[in-house]
């Protein structure tokens, strides 16, 4: 069942959007978990732990999901907002009856606040939990949260911060190899873990000679985040941080976001990506 209740427009300040979702179904070795876009290892790739032992425990299984979500909306617009915040909260659970039983929370703030001379500053937060509970020990890899991207830490390429899994490599002798931190990056793909955190603050500037100035915006922006393997991996020293310069433009066919990124600690063995370019779907 689905319900929602004031379904937000782009152009009425305040909206409400409550929405909630059940279903079930019984999954098994057929089920299809892939992982998100991003570097992956050329020639045969191995499962990734933990992905074999899931599936060697849990041949068959049922589970009984539940969705919950609500958002507020206060922008002024859609595009460009210079005033105003967004809200939204999603929580997802199995039910005790189920064979795997978990839950993941996430949410996202953002709020916009006015400045001198049509300067903009936007601070974003985003988090994501999740946990497994009762009998079941670890949480599964196939609702893992992923992070890196336009959408979370620009400068790194999209989905491919946090734990990574590296197929073993042998020698011709049989003898396990050393990598260097490039041909780690190269060999190995990012897995998602049950923490993801990011944070950005934007300075959003008028653009100079524009005609249409709620078409087209320049922002200069520092992010912040990481994807933990769990909670009890959380380590400040290991977020990523990354600043550079945002256009926005609001094109006939969608709105266009192009990042220059500059990752400030990235490491040898992180996938980075400087040049940006995506069509922006929705918040």
């Amino acid at each position: 069942w689905r319900a929602r209740v004031g379904e937000p427009t782009a152009r009425t300040p305040p909206r409400y959007t409550l929405a909630a979702r059940a279903r079930t179904g019984r999954s098994g070795r057929s089920r299809k978990a892939s992982l998100p876009s991003a570097r992956r290892p050329t020639g045969p790739v191995r499962t990734a732990p933990g992905v074999d032992e899931f599936f060697g425990r849990c041949a068959d299984f049922r589970a009984l999901r539940s969705q919950l979500g609500w958002a507020r909306d206060t922008r002024n617009r859609f595009f460009v907002p210079t005033n105003g915040s967004f809200v939204r909260l999603g929580a997802e659970f199995t039910l005790p009856s189920s064979d795997l039983t978990y839950y993941k929370f996430s949410g996202e703030y953002q709020k916009f606040f006015p400045l001198a001379h049509n300067f903009v500053l936007l601070t974003k937060s985003e988090l994501g939990i999740g946990k497994p509970y009762g009998d079941t020990k670890d949480f599964p890899f196939f609702e893992n949260f992923y992070g890196g991207g336009t959408r979370s830490v620009r400068g790194f390429r999209d989905n491919t911060l946090g734990p990574r899994y590296l197929p073993p490599q042998l020698n011709e002798d049989g003898t396990p190899r050393v990598l260097t931190p490039q041909e780690f990056r190269d060999a190995s793909y990012p897995i998602g873990g049950a923490l993801s955190v990011a944070q950005t603050v934007e300075l959003l500037i008028p653009t100079p000679f524009a005609k249409d100035a709620e078409s087209v915006r320049l922002a200069l922006f520092l992010d912040a985040g990481q994807v933990y393997r769990d909670v009890d991996a959380f380590d400040a020293d290991e977020l990523r941080y990354s600043a550079g310069i945002s256009v926005q433009w609001q094109s006939p066919v969608a709105p266009i976001i192009i990042n220059w990124a500059f990752p400030l600690n990235a490491k040898e063995s992180d996938d980075v990506e400087r040049l940006q370019f995506t069509f922006l779907q929705g918040n």
